[in-house]
């Protein structure tokens, strides 16, 4: 790939969006993690059931992106130059199923310890990964000319739904 102005500027972009992605992941964790420990409320027992059955979900989900994908993934949205447009399997129903499983995840996760309070920064995450998908799909726009077809014959993130 040559390296355009615009590509140069897209790669730094993209590497702008995997710092705060996992700087707020890591706020996240913090958070629950603060949560759990000092603020010192009893949990609810079907309440920590059901986080445990999302976040189990949302890595079965997580295992079968990856195996669906099968090739090198990054968490930089720049697609590399070896990426071929996959739109069978998981992909055939979500275009973002790796963001997907992470929002199930974490909103497992946040349920199972019962820290409410940190659902605050699951949305500011959710609201990073849509704003990062735009970005992704421009990407992907330039790559794939099959792109705009696959995108109105799938849901962004959420199968069915959205």
């Amino acid at each position: 790939m040559k390296h355009t102005p615009d590509s140069v500027n897209d790669i730094k972009k993209g590497r702008k969006y995997v710092f705060i992605q996992f700087f707020i992941i890591a706020l996240v964790l913090v958070s629950v993690y603060l949560e759990k420990n000092y603020l010192n409320y009893d949990g609810i027992p079907f309440i920590s059931s059901l986080g445990i059955i999302i976040l189990s979900l949302g890595l079965i989900l997580l295992v079968i992106t990856v195996v669906n994908f099968s090739q090198f993934i990054t968490p930089n949205p720049m697609p590399l130059d070896s990426y071929r447009l996959r739109t069978k399997g998981i992909y055939s129903l979500i275009r973002h199923p790796m963001y997907f499983s992470i929002i199930l995840i974490f909103s497992g996760f946040i349920i199972w310890q019962n820290a409410f309070v940190s659902i605050l920064l699951l949305v500011i995450l959710i609201y990073f990964f849509l704003v990062k998908i735009d970005f992704e799909e421009k990407l992907l726009r330039e790559k794939f000319k099959e792109y705009d077809e696959y995108i109105n014959k799938t849901k962004k993130i959420i199968p069915f739904i959205y």
